[in-house]
């Protein structure tokens, strides 16, 4: 029998052939991958014969053993947020990018390689793959200078802030208008008119310079008279809608697609149109609400389009995951290694999972935002979120330029935007409790990002 060879797109009729091909690729190449998630097919079964009703969906066949299998590089790591900074949680220090993705296909009954990515960032070979990076030691007595260095890909807590910094624009007499960011949002319907509002008008008060609403007929006038500071576009069911996308387009530095966008299909189809005609622009994307409903629809709209964000919430993440993965994740899964595997499928865009710890991930990169936020869960919330992300990430993107960036635009912008509404909530949940809105959190963010970013 041939020996069957490891590329991307091979396939195995059993997790047996599977396995001898995988052992004997990484002796040959001297690479060393080792299991980071996995799923049984017994679970899997079971879960498809309890819940299918009507057509029952076919269940994998037992010699494929796993519903999906993903490997990373021995020296790959998964760096977190703490009060000291960003830790790396496991001991490898070098970060490794190098990972490998199988995913079985019940209809097929194969194992296939959807993902093989062998660009290791360390030397290879048969003295030096298979020794682990140094640990990173604990000594208390050292904790504050080990908290101001960078050693490796872990991120001390003053490097943190000089990065975040320098993000941020100086205010000075020689801008002009615009240049601190244009902000496009692409939402609002006759039901939700306070969606796009509160996305456009946090984006003004972290700093953007202007934010653009594009939204039905309907919901213009409403989101109008909230604020005369936003210019708002009545275009998203117009007949010539994508004509009139393209003479705003090249003059935004980011679009948030999603906030009070609604599910009507020939709105829908105009959106789908206008993300692709971002793409070919290379316009940074926020993707948040509704905007995630079409992307579960059709990932191949931002599948490998590294300059995007999705802003899903614990629901929206299970979905999406389901979408991309063939299942949903199980609830004692981790999920940081669940945000990073999902980012990697969808070819290293950005991960933003809003939940009581934020979890983002570019898939090469996890870090987590658990500060103090609030216990109320009121409606508005994630649409400052995305708002504040879109502004975020227009900087860094723009910082990213000069190649001194330690981590990812997304990443990065991710991070500030949880910890800007974070503290926001924090401090509107004091002053209002169980009354707090979505509204109260907004007089909150200058205060909030000169105590956390200046």
């Amino acid at each position: 029998m041939a020996k069957k060879e490891l590329f991307l797109g091979a396939t195995f009729s059993s997790y047996e052939d599977f396995n001898t091909a995988f052992k004997a690729y990484c002796a040959s190449t001297y690479q060393k991958f080792v299991i980071g998630a996995c799923k049984k097919i017994a679970t899997v079964n079971k879960h498809l014969g309890e819940s299918s009703q009507g057509m029952r969906k076919p269940l994998f066949p037992d010699k494929i053993v796993y519903s999906y299998l993903s490997y990373r590089c021995i020296r790959q790591g998964v760096h977190k947020t703490t009060s000291k900074g960003i830790r790396k949680t496991t001991s490898h220090k070098s970060g490794c990018e190098a990972m490998m993705y199988v995913r079985g296909d019940r209809e097929k009954g194969i194992l296939e390689i959807r993902k093989l990515v062998t660009d290791h960032n360390h030397p290879i070979g048969p003295d030096v793959t298979y020794r682990k990076a140094d640990r990173i030691r604990k000594n208390p007595q050292k904790k504050k200078d080990q908290a101001q260095q960078s050693s490796g890909r872990t991120v001390g807590v003053t490097e943190l802030q000089t990065m975040v910094k320098s993000v941020i624009p100086p205010l000075t007499n020689d801008l002009h208008k615009g240049q601190a960011g244009r902000i496009g949002i692409i939402g609002g319907c006759q039901e939700y008119t306070g969606a796009p509002y509160f996305s456009a008008i946090t984006a003004l008060k972290v700093g953007a310079d202007l934010a653009h609403v594009f939204c039905t007929k309907e919901a213009a006038p409403v989101i109008k008279s909230y604020s005369p500071e936003l210019i708002v576009h009545p275009i998203l069911d117009h007949v010539n809608a994508l004509a009139e996308f393209e003479k705003w387009l090249p003059r935004l530095h980011t679009l948030v697609v999603g906030p009070g966008l609604g599910r009507d299909t020939e709105v829908l189809k105009t959106v789908s149109s206008v993300i692709q005609n971002c793409k070919a622009r290379g316009i940074p994307l926020v993707i948040d609400a509704d905007g995630l409903f079409l992307i579960t629809e059709s990932p191949e709209l931002v599948v490998s389009y590294t300059n995007t964000v999705l802003t899903p919430n614990v629901v929206e993440f299970q979905r999406l995951f389901d979408k991309m993965i063939g299942e949903r994740p199980g609830q004692n899964q981790d999920l940081a290694a669940n945000t990073k595997l999902l980012a990697q499928c969808m070819g290293n865009l950005t991960i933003l999972q809003k939940g009581s710890e934020d979890i983002i991930s570019d898939g090469n990169t996890v870090i987590m935002c658990s500060t103090d936020g609030c216990p109320r869960r009121c409606g508005g919330q994630g649409d400052l979120l995305s708002g504040s992300t879109g502004v975020f990430y227009n900087w860094a993107v723009k910082k990213s330029a000069d190649g001194t960036a330690i981590l990812g635009p997304g990443v990065l912008a991710g991070y500030m935007a949880c910890r800007l509404i974070r503290e926001c909530s924090r401090r509107a949940f004091t002053s209002n409790g169980r009354s707090m809105v979505a509204s109260d959190l907004i007089p909150h963010i200058h205060q909030s990002f000169d105590d956390i970013f200046v």
